[in-house]
Protein backbone atom coordinates (compact mmCIF):
# COMPACT_ATOMS: atom_id res chain seq x y z
CA UNK A 1 0.00 0.00 0.00
CA UNK A 2 2.83 2.41 0.72
CA UNK A 3 4.28 1.85 -2.30
CA UNK A 4 1.10 2.44 -4.26
CA UNK A 5 1.00 5.91 -2.49
CA UNK A 6 4.49 6.68 -3.57
CA UNK A 7 4.17 5.71 -7.07
CA UNK A 8 0.92 7.96 -6.73
CA UNK A 9 2.49 10.67 -5.36
CA UNK A 10 5.54 10.27 -8.10
CA UNK A 11 3.11 10.14 -10.99
CA UNK A 12 1.35 13.15 -9.70
CA UNK A 13 4.07 15.12 -9.32
CA UNK A 14 5.28 14.32 -12.85
CA UNK A 15 1.69 15.42 -14.16
CA UNK A 16 2.09 18.45 -12.03
CA UNK A 17 5.77 19.56 -13.39
CA UNK A 18 4.27 18.32 -17.12
CA UNK A 19 1.74 20.73 -16.43
CA UNK A 20 4.20 23.62 -15.09
CA UNK A 21 6.54 23.16 -18.06
CA UNK A 22 3.62 23.45 -19.87
CA UNK A 23 2.20 26.95 -19.01
CA UNK A 24 5.43 28.07 -19.59
CA UNK A 25 5.72 27.16 -22.69
CA UNK A 26 2.70 28.87 -23.50
CA UNK A 27 3.87 31.57 -21.58
CA UNK A 28 7.20 32.05 -23.34
CA UNK A 29 5.07 31.15 -26.87
CA UNK A 30 2.59 34.35 -25.88
CA UNK A 31 5.89 36.66 -24.90
CA UNK A 32 7.88 35.63 -28.19
CA UNK A 33 4.42 36.97 -30.36
CA UNK A 34 3.97 40.17 -28.71
CA UNK A 35 7.48 40.35 -29.57
CA UNK A 36 7.28 39.61 -32.79
CA UNK A 37 3.62 41.64 -33.47
CA UNK A 38 5.78 44.75 -31.85
CA UNK A 39 8.73 44.17 -34.19
CA UNK A 40 5.64 43.89 -37.04
CA UNK A 41 4.62 47.32 -35.95
CA UNK A 42 7.86 48.85 -36.04
CA UNK A 43 8.74 47.60 -39.47
CA UNK A 44 5.72 48.98 -40.53
CA UNK A 45 5.96 52.15 -39.58
CA UNK A 46 9.85 52.57 -40.30
CA UNK A 47 8.97 51.04 -43.92
CA UNK A 48 6.23 54.00 -43.76
CA UNK A 49 8.39 56.81 -42.78
CA UNK A 50 10.77 55.49 -45.26
CA UNK A 51 8.58 55.82 -47.85
CA UNK A 52 7.33 59.34 -47.02
CA UNK A 53 10.88 60.42 -46.84
CA UNK A 54 12.30 59.95 -49.96
CA UNK A 55 14.81 62.82 -50.57
CA UNK A 56 13.54 65.75 -52.27
CA UNK A 57 16.04 66.35 -55.06
CA UNK A 58 16.13 70.24 -56.13
CA UNK A 59 18.06 71.20 -59.15
CA UNK A 60 19.49 74.42 -60.07
CA UNK A 61 19.22 75.14 -64.28
CA UNK A 62 22.38 76.57 -65.79
CA UNK A 63 21.16 79.65 -68.13
CA UNK A 64 23.40 81.13 -71.02
CA UNK A 65 22.03 84.13 -72.06
CA UNK A 66 22.62 87.13 -74.19
CA UNK A 67 21.87 90.82 -72.84
CA UNK A 68 21.44 91.38 -69.49
CA UNK A 69 18.48 89.40 -68.19
CA UNK A 70 18.36 85.62 -67.53
CA UNK A 71 15.79 83.17 -65.88
CA UNK A 72 16.34 79.77 -64.19
CA UNK A 73 14.19 77.38 -62.67
CA UNK A 74 14.43 75.26 -59.83
CA UNK A 75 12.81 72.04 -60.86
CA UNK A 76 12.83 68.31 -59.45
CA UNK A 77 12.52 64.77 -60.73
CA UNK A 78 9.88 63.78 -58.75
CA UNK A 79 8.16 64.43 -55.74
CA UNK A 80 4.94 62.94 -53.41
CA UNK A 81 3.12 64.44 -51.04
CA UNK A 82 5.24 67.73 -51.08
CA UNK A 83 3.67 70.36 -48.41
CA UNK A 84 6.41 72.88 -47.99
CA UNK A 85 9.93 73.88 -48.95
CA UNK A 86 12.30 76.29 -48.59
CA UNK A 87 15.93 77.31 -49.38
CA UNK A 88 18.64 80.03 -49.35
CA UNK A 89 20.59 81.01 -52.54
CA UNK A 90 23.98 82.59 -52.99
CA UNK A 91 25.17 84.28 -55.98
CA UNK A 92 27.71 87.05 -56.74
CA UNK A 93 26.32 90.17 -55.84
CA UNK A 94 28.78 92.03 -57.91
CA UNK A 95 27.41 91.04 -60.62
CA UNK A 96 23.72 90.13 -60.52
CA UNK A 97 20.60 90.81 -58.46
CA UNK A 98 16.89 89.36 -58.44
CA UNK A 99 13.75 91.02 -59.65
CA UNK A 100 11.70 88.38 -59.58
CA UNK A 101 10.80 84.80 -58.02
CA UNK A 102 7.79 83.06 -58.72
CA UNK A 103 5.96 79.59 -58.79
CA UNK A 104 5.84 77.65 -62.00
CA UNK A 105 4.74 74.63 -63.57
CA UNK A 106 3.82 72.32 -59.78
CA UNK A 107 3.42 76.19 -57.97
CA UNK A 108 1.80 77.66 -60.52
CA UNK A 109 -0.68 80.00 -58.88
CA UNK A 110 0.85 79.74 -55.58
CA UNK A 111 2.18 82.16 -53.38
CA UNK A 112 6.20 81.97 -52.85
CA UNK A 113 7.58 83.78 -50.37
CA UNK A 114 11.19 85.55 -51.07
CA UNK A 115 13.41 88.11 -48.69
CA UNK A 116 16.80 89.46 -49.89
CA UNK A 117 18.82 88.73 -46.67
CA UNK A 118 21.85 90.69 -48.09
CA UNK A 119 23.16 91.86 -51.52
CA UNK A 120 24.03 87.45 -52.95
CA UNK A 121 21.66 86.20 -50.94
CA UNK A 122 17.99 85.72 -50.89
CA UNK A 123 15.76 83.13 -49.43
CA UNK A 124 12.76 81.30 -50.85
CA UNK A 125 10.19 79.51 -49.16
CA UNK A 126 7.07 77.79 -50.46
CA UNK A 127 3.99 76.01 -48.21
CA UNK A 128 1.04 74.57 -49.62
CA UNK A 129 -2.47 73.48 -48.18
CA UNK A 130 -2.58 70.39 -50.65
CA UNK A 131 0.34 68.26 -51.19
CA UNK A 132 1.97 68.66 -54.22
CA UNK A 133 2.54 65.44 -56.41
CA UNK A 134 4.85 65.32 -59.55
CA UNK A 135 7.91 66.43 -61.23
CA UNK A 136 9.04 69.32 -63.26
CA UNK A 137 9.60 73.10 -62.49
CA UNK A 138 8.97 74.72 -58.84
CA UNK A 139 10.34 78.05 -59.11
CA UNK A 140 11.38 80.53 -61.32
CA UNK A 141 14.21 83.46 -60.50
CA UNK A 142 14.52 86.52 -62.99
CA UNK A 143 18.19 88.01 -62.87
CA UNK A 144 19.84 91.01 -63.79
CA UNK A 145 23.07 92.10 -64.48
CA UNK A 146 24.32 95.27 -63.29
CA UNK A 147 26.85 95.47 -66.39
CA UNK A 148 25.55 95.49 -69.97
CA UNK A 149 29.09 93.51 -70.69
CA UNK A 150 27.17 90.93 -68.38
CA UNK A 151 29.05 87.81 -66.42
CA UNK A 152 29.11 84.51 -65.09
CA UNK A 153 28.30 83.48 -61.74
CA UNK A 154 28.18 80.26 -59.54
CA UNK A 155 24.43 79.67 -58.19
CA UNK A 156 25.37 77.61 -54.84
CA UNK A 157 21.75 76.62 -53.10
CA UNK A 158 21.98 76.58 -49.35
CA UNK A 159 20.42 75.20 -46.04
CA UNK A 160 17.55 73.40 -47.71
CA UNK A 161 14.48 72.11 -46.07
CA UNK A 162 11.71 70.27 -47.05
CA UNK A 163 8.31 68.51 -45.57
CA UNK A 164 5.96 65.94 -47.10
CA UNK A 165 2.71 64.33 -45.69
CA UNK A 166 3.63 60.83 -43.86
CA UNK A 167 1.72 58.23 -46.17
CA UNK A 168 -1.98 57.09 -44.79
CA UNK A 169 -1.40 59.90 -42.18
CA UNK A 170 -2.28 63.77 -41.92
CA UNK A 171 0.93 64.72 -40.22
CA UNK A 172 4.35 65.97 -41.96
CA UNK A 173 7.66 64.78 -41.74
CA UNK A 174 10.86 66.00 -42.64
CA UNK A 175 12.31 65.27 -45.88
CA UNK A 176 16.14 65.20 -46.41
CA UNK A 177 16.58 67.71 -49.49
CA UNK A 178 19.97 66.59 -52.33
CA UNK A 179 20.64 70.00 -53.91
CA UNK A 180 22.39 70.03 -57.33
CA UNK A 181 24.29 73.69 -58.03
CA UNK A 182 23.39 75.89 -60.86
CA UNK A 183 25.48 78.70 -62.99
CA UNK A 184 24.14 81.49 -64.75
CA UNK A 185 26.08 83.30 -67.66
CA UNK A 186 25.18 86.49 -69.58
CA UNK A 187 26.89 88.10 -72.22
CA UNK A 188 27.11 91.29 -74.09
CA UNK A 189 24.63 90.59 -77.39
CA UNK A 190 27.01 90.50 -80.33
CA UNK A 191 25.29 92.65 -83.79
CA UNK A 192 25.33 90.17 -86.16
CA UNK A 193 26.75 91.31 -90.18
CA UNK A 194 23.22 90.99 -91.11
CA UNK A 195 22.27 93.53 -88.59
CA UNK A 196 25.61 96.13 -89.47
CA UNK A 197 24.23 95.88 -92.94
CA UNK A 198 21.07 97.30 -92.17
CA UNK A 199 22.20 100.23 -90.19
CA UNK A 200 24.61 100.81 -93.12
CA UNK A 201 22.26 100.25 -95.81
CA UNK A 202 19.87 102.53 -93.74
CA UNK A 203 22.83 105.44 -93.09
CA UNK A 204 23.36 105.61 -96.71
CA UNK A 205 19.78 105.60 -97.52
CA UNK A 206 19.30 108.65 -95.53
CA UNK A 207 22.93 110.02 -96.17
CA UNK A 208 21.54 110.37 -100.46
CA UNK A 209 18.07 111.32 -99.00
CA UNK A 210 19.79 114.58 -97.60
CA UNK A 211 21.52 115.47 -100.86
CA UNK A 212 18.21 114.99 -103.09
CA UNK A 213 16.95 117.69 -101.04
CA UNK A 214 20.31 119.51 -100.59
CA UNK A 215 20.25 119.18 -104.52
CA UNK A 216 16.82 120.51 -104.73
CA UNK A 217 16.82 123.25 -102.59
CA UNK A 218 20.09 124.46 -104.49
CA UNK A 219 18.61 123.92 -107.95
CA UNK A 220 15.14 125.96 -106.62
CA UNK A 221 17.36 128.53 -105.45
CA UNK A 222 19.62 128.84 -109.05
CA UNK A 223 15.80 129.43 -110.64
CA UNK A 224 14.94 131.85 -108.29
CA UNK A 225 18.49 133.75 -108.86
CA UNK A 226 17.80 133.52 -112.75
CA UNK A 227 14.04 134.74 -112.63
CA UNK A 228 15.74 137.74 -111.25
Amino acid sequence: MADFAGEFTSVMMNVSRYQDRRTERRSCLARIFRKFLACLTLASLSLSSALAAQALVLQLETADELGREAKVQVVTPGCRDLVGFSFDLNFDPELLFVNAVEGVDLLAGMLVESEALRPGLISISVSSEFPITGRGSLVELHFEAYSPEGGSSRLVLAEARARARAAGSDRAVNLPVEVRQGKVTMAAEQKSWSSWGGYLLLAVASLLLVLLVVAKLTAHSGNEREEE
